[in-house]
């Protein structure tokens, strides 16, 4: 039997967005809210299909496809 858990984000920008991503995608109920409604529907589009991945970006010391520049 594979157990599940629940995680709540509070806060649907890019960040949030993305966490709340990385745990539906392994197996998590994830639960995002934000007091900005328009923020909340922006976070949903941000992750509405999109494949989860390991984090990647100049924050995580990996660089940019258009410049190959680094943090």
């Amino acid at each position: 039997m594979v157990e599940t858990g629940a995680l709540g984000v509070v806060g649907a920008g890019a960040m949030g967005s993305e966490i709340a991503l990385l745990g539906a995608a392994a197996g998590d109920h994830a639960t995002l809210v934000d007091t900005d409604p328009g923020a909340l529907a922006t976070g949903l589009q941000l992750g509405a299909g999109r494949e989860a991945g390991p984090p990647s970006g100049p924050a995580m010391g990996i660089p940019e496809p258009e410049t190959g520049k680094g943090p």
